[in-house]
């Protein structure tokens, strides 16, 4: 790991993240990564109480958890944008401004679940979620 590489790294985990993964997005069409070359996929784990709260319906809990994670993970990325662009490198950061939230905006020409697994973070499993080793599907 280089020591760029490794600034990013730290900075993004000191803000929270529990997963920080670097991979390359070149062999996605340009206009659809911003003509990005390398995709920076982070991911925050719900906690395991709340998880094991979910017996078949999302509970409040779990989705106070998904609007906090949400959150941090904005704040995360922006940061992480804000570190790159500082010191010479394009950035976006792929926020809930960004690429729209709410019931009906869930759709992104670059899903955050395709950087994650070109970044080797998982894969995508039967559920059609991101399945990473450590946290299963229980992550943002």
């Amino acid at each position: 790991m280089n020591e760029l590489t490794h600034k990013i790294k730290q900075e993004l985990y000191n803000l929270g993240a529990d997963i920080v993964s670097f991979g390359d997005i070149t062999e996605l069409p340009a206009d659809v990564r911003t003509g990005l070359p390398i995709g920076v996929s982070i991911a925050v784990s719900y906690p395991a109480e709340i998880i094991r709260g979910i017996a078949n319906l999302p509970t409040q809990g779990y989705r106070e958890w998904y609007d906090k994670l949400n959150e941090r993970l904005d704040m995360i990325v922006s940061r992480g944008a804000l570190l790159l662009s500082e010191i010479g490198y394009r950035a976006t950061a792929q926020t809930r401004e960004y690429v729209g939230f709410g019931e009906n905006s869930d759709n992104t020409i670059l899903p955050h679940k395709t950087v994650a697994t070109r970044a080797g973070i998982g894969w995508i499993g039967k559920c059609a979620l991101l399945v990473t080793e450590k946290y299963g599907s229980a992550g943002r």
